[in-house]
């Protein structure tokens, strides 16, 4: 009985907080509602779990800077999306940072942030890919890190 209102909470739980996080789009269109820029939409993303989703039709030229919660991937799925630039992560207390399908060409730079052995930053690379093999290698040792 207690396993059964255990996963009656739990669904609820995910099943509410499905309903806060956002879809943000990042395309060149200007359409309205979407972003012209991943930094935009990171800005634009509360701290609450947004999905922000990228087409594989556009190369994102920029560095960005990751200081939230936020999961990152392309617009359809098996697909991948295409960063040339730097990211930066602010590893904060708590931080769940879930990048899928990025074909990335830059540097990835982890500053310190408010994160302690007992409450961490994670960040997860999930089917990613470098044009720099040792980045490679560090995605690879990186998937699910906690910081």
């Amino acid at each position: 009985m207690n396993s059964f209102r255990t996963f009656i909470s739990c669904f609820f739980l995910l099943f509410y907080s499905s309903f806060y996080a956002t879809d943000l789009v990042v395309n060149s269109s200007g359409q309205s509602g979407t972003y012209t820029t991943l930094s935009a939409a990171l800005t634009a993303a509360a701290s609450s779990g947004d999905r922000i989703l990228i087409p594989s039709t556009i190369t994102l030229i920029e560095d960005i800077t990751i200081n939230k919660s936020v999961d990152i991937m392309p617009l359809t799925a098996d697909n991948y999306f295409y960063l040339e630039g730097d990211i930066n992560v602010t590893s904060n207390a708590g931080l769940e940072i879930r990048i899928l399908g990025m074909n990335f060409s830059g540097d990835l730079v982890c500053s310190s942030g408010t994160a302690t052995e007992t409450n961490r930053c994670h960040l997860c690379f999930i089917d990613c890919t470098s044009s720099d093999p040792n980045l490679n290698e560090l995605i690879a040792d990186v998937q699910g890190l906690a910081f």
